[in-house]
């Protein structure tokens, strides 16, 4: 709640800093033909014409402007506020234009509150307030939406829905939001190819997207009798500038062409500024072809279209948001004229894949919405032209300072040199986002990032070999586990391989009695992953959990890791506390070295870098894995790989915890450790991963890894001497691992140790 409420807070904070500059700043050109057109909507006037002054209302030196150069939503939008004004006015006999500026910029301000609200649900709890602070207080947000009155925020807010419903698999609704966007600024439109290739149901999207469009834009042609050639010119201007004087400009590197144009006005003719105004038709063009392409030649299954058996695939968030982003800088790179709010599109979906997937490309996110925001301070004359509702002499100072023979060049070279700068990091963005991805799995990244709706069923899946001293209390743990909101337990799966104990006897008897235990026998013992893979071709649930048979569960263990699962969370790792006794090296040994994990996976889950799945309980969402290839040894780090390559993250849930045994003589202890570091080493020879353990944490981390060790030691008191015994034994063990290249870990010995009697410990504290 306390969260919730701080979250709430600083909502309502940013709320109010937009509407303080809301009634008395905005854009002397663009808040103007706002205006202005409201007026004429509201006065049964066709908007998409010459718009002359209005006395109470215009706050700009202007005489004819050209109409408003958007689809009808917005200038009708605008009329329903002139209408509200109008009502204000006549119930309170107040009749001030701020007013009317005031509700002209509340759509505006709508949309940027909203864009940042979806945003942070995109990113999950985590990493949510982080996001909201970001644009809630962004000054570049700000300026665009509550002082300038651009609507961009509310286009923007659109798409981000669309996404988030896309993500769902809601076609209709993701259809018809990236609709309702295309029908306020024609910028979504650029989107539209994309998610309607990849969606669940092309024929919903597609169906909703141009039932929205036909009739929001005929609609006030059919019924108001307006006439459409004013509206059809206006946006073959908004889309390919077609105009008697071509705009050229703004952030791209055809702003060169404006000190050109000025200085040898006869030496550029119209026709190659006209004719760069459709550059950005024909690259996005080659862009939806070689999307298109595997479809177009009919070759189902590819490029995650569809599967083979004609169904549509789902597709990463990453994987969208890559497409996306592309799209994007292609549009923002080709286009000859570019304003500042253009930016916003590719803010919104940058913030995102950065905060979830590249962190990395921090920095070149952050160069581009601080140049956005300096070009924006730069080209409206350190924000002076925005007072102009107050008086419109900053009208005059600003076409002043703008034409002024020293002034005027001085701002013409920075918001060059701007744009220019702009235009090279949206080179190097689209170049980080056109590179694929190096890991080749056997895998595309084809899946959604969110669960069903409604509850979310769980399989749990156990591999058993001569599991007879804990299978039957393991399978009672899991019995009494609680599930509380949408969880709730489909079945259990236990595969016993070649069991010759009485492992399948206690199966059996613990299912009549419960009947979603379901076992499964192999005759003869073929490896963990073929067992695995028996349980992902049966599994049922949402989420499937797969937990060792030599342990169990403390309670809410298994409520506290599904917890876990939020935002782009696809896999969860539990904690392991083995119950070795107090003595002996080897014990010693055990302890030491599960803690050793415990504390690198608390530190990996904080920085985001876990990238294994190594514990005796994990979860994964149900489909990340089809199978596992039957000579994986170590099959936790091979899932942790195949999730984090397809876009999502894995979390450590330190406080679902499972108690297990570690070896306590020496041979087990060799047997253990050799195959794991083996497992590793296989798992980064195929496809060049290195599990981020304590090892590989010292060679990429070495002072947080230092961190860690000395927090671990600090945990076992006097106990630390037998630690050299311990690096001793570590030490053979990697001996052991990289000299017995002929050992058969498919089928390893088994670590009979680990396998006693784990005692009932109800309310044990771990310390």
């Amino acid at each position: 709640m306390t969260n919730r409420r701080n979250l709430l807070i600083l909502l309502t904070i940013g709320f109010l800093i937009r509407e303080i500059f809301a009634p008395w700043t905005g854009h002397p050109w663009d808040l103007e033909v706002f205006a202005r057109a409201g007026y004429y909507v509201m006065n049964g006037t066709n908007p998409y014409t010459y718009l002359q002054p209005i006395e109470g209302i215009t706050f700009a030196p202007y005489a004819n402007m050209t109409s408003v150069g958007y689809p009808p939503l917005w200038p009708l939008m605008c009329g329903f506020l002139y209408y509200v004004y109008n009502g204000i006015s006549w119930l309170t006999s107040i009749s001030s234009p701020y007013i009317y500026y005031f509700l002209l910029k509340q759509p505006a301000i709508f949309g940027d509150i909203v864009s940042a609200v979806i945003t942070s649900r995109l990113v999950g709890k985590t990493a949510s307030k982080s996001v909201l602070i970001f644009w809630l207080f962004n000054p570049l947000m700000i300026i665009l939406s509550a002082v300038w009155g651009m609507f961009d925020s509310m286009a923007v807010m659109l798409s981000l829905a669309s996404l988030s419903y896309f993500i769902k698999g809601r076609s209709a609704a993701s259809g018809s939001f990236i609709g309702l966007g295309a029908v306020l600024k024609l910028i979504p439109v650029i989107y539209m190819p994309i998610l309607l290739l990849y969606s669940k149901s092309r024929i919903k999207f597609a169906a909703l997207f141009t039932i929205i469009v036909s009739l929001i834009i005929l609609a006030p042609f059919l019924l108001l009798g307006w006439s459409p050639i004013g509206f059809l010119f206006s946006m073959a201007s908004q889309a390919v500038n077609i105009r008697e004087a071509p705009a050229v400009g703004g952030l791209t590197i055809f702003s060169l062409f404006e000190p050109i144009f000025m200085i040898f006005p006869e030496r550029v003719p119209p026709i190659i500024l006209t004719g760069l105004s459709f550059l950005w038709v024909p690259a996005l063009g080659a862009f939806y072809l070689k999307l298109y392409w595997p479809v177009l030649k009919g070759l189902p299954g590819t490029l995650l279209h569809r599967n083979a058996n004609g169904s549509a695939k789902k597709v990463s968030l990453r994987g969208i948001l890559r497409l996306l982003i592309i799209s994007n800088l292609i549009f923002l790179l080709t286009r000859p004229w570019i304003s500042e709010g253009t930016v916003l599109y590719l803010i919104s979906l940058m913030l995102i894949d950065i905060v979830l997937f590249h962190r990395e490309r921090e920095k070149l996110f952050t160069a581009i919405w601080v140049l956005a925001l300096m070009f924006l301070i730069a080209n409206n004359t350190l924000l002076l032209r925005f007072a102009s509702p107050i008086t419109d002499a900053v009208v005059q100072v600003d076409l002043a300072i703008n034409n002024g023979p020293i002034t005027g060049p001085i701002r013409m070279v920075i918001r060059l040199a701007l744009s220019v700068s702009f235009y090279i990091a949206s080179i190097l963005a689209l170049q980080a986002y056109a590179r694929p991805s190096k890991p080749n799995l056997q895998n595309p990244p084809d899946l959604s990032l969110n669960l069903s709706p409604g509850p979310k069923k769980v399989t749990v899946g156990i591999c058993a070999h001569n599991e007879q001293e804990n299978i039957g209390r393991l399978l009672d743990s899991l019995k009494a586990q609680k599930l509380e909101g949408d969880f709730s337990l489909q079945e259990i799966i236990v595969v016993s391989s070649g069991s010759t104990d009485d492992t399948n006897a206690i199966v059996s008897k613990k299912a009549q009695s419960f009947r979603k235990i379901k076992l499964v026998t192999e005759p003869e013992r073929t490896g963990k992953s073929n067992a695995q893979n028996l349980i992902l071709q049966r599994a049922k649930g949402g989420i499937l959990v797969l937990v060792s048979a030599d342990s169990v569960l403390r309670n809410r263990a298994l409520e506290k890791l599904l917890n876990s699962f939020e935002g782009n969370v696809g896999g969860v790792i539990a904690r392991a506390v083995p119950l070795n006794e107090n003595r002996g090296i080897v014990n010693f040994a055990s302890r030491f070295i599960w803690e050793l994990l415990n504390q690198t996976n608390l530190h990996l889950d904080s920085i985001g870098k876990l990238n294994s799945l190594g514990s005796d309980m994990l979860a994964l969402r149900a489909g990340i894995v089809d199978a596992i290839p039957e000579y994986i040894v170590n099959d936790d780090a091979y899932l942790g790989t195949v999730v984090r390559e397809k876009g999502f993250r894995i979390a450590y849930a330190k406080d679902s915890i499972l108690y297990i045994r570690g070896p306590s003589t020496v041979s087990d202890f060799f047997k253990q450790r050799s195959r794991v570091l083996y497992g590793h080493q296989q798992i980064n020879s195929l496809y060049g991963v290195k599990p981020n353990i304590f090892e590989n944490l010292m060679l990429t981390q070495p002072f947080e890894a230092m961190k860690i060790f000395i927090l671990t030691c600090s945990r076992f008191g006097l106990g630390i001497y037998r630690l050299p015994f311990v690096l001793t034994l570590e030490a053979v063990s990697q001996i052991i691992y990289r000299t017995s290249k002929k050992q058969n870990y498919i089928l390893w010995d088994m670590v009979n140790t680990s396998k006693r009697e784990i005692p009932d410990l109800p309310g044990r504290r771990d310390k």
